[in-house]
């Protein structure tokens, strides 16, 4: 238990110190290409959505693990829990 509440305030932390730090350059740059950014994310969303959809599809996972994947450190996570997963299965 120790160990997960010292991950969770690690990650809470490194977000907040994240958006201290590219909070006003990210909030400028959002103001001057609004639209063509909103729509270059949304795009790239989607297309890991899609990507995402077709891997988990392939090993019959759940689509509940969405979150794990939207944060790049948790997908990281992820693939590491898979391999080991898939080391001790296999």
């Amino acid at each position: 238990m120790p160990e997960t509440l010292a991950g969770s305030l690690f990650f809470y932390g490194w977000h907040v110190a994240l958006g201290y730090l590219a909070g006003a350059p990210a909030a400028a740059f959002l103001e001057r290409y609004s639209l063509a950014v909103l729509i270059v994310i949304a795009a790239l969303a989607l297309g890991g959505l899609v990507v995402w959809l077709g891997m988990r599809h392939r090993r019959g996972a759940a689509v509940s693990s969405w979150a794990d994947a939207a944060c790049p450190a948790c997908l990281a996570l992820a693939a590491v829990r898979d391999r080991q997963v898939a080391g001790l299965n296999g």
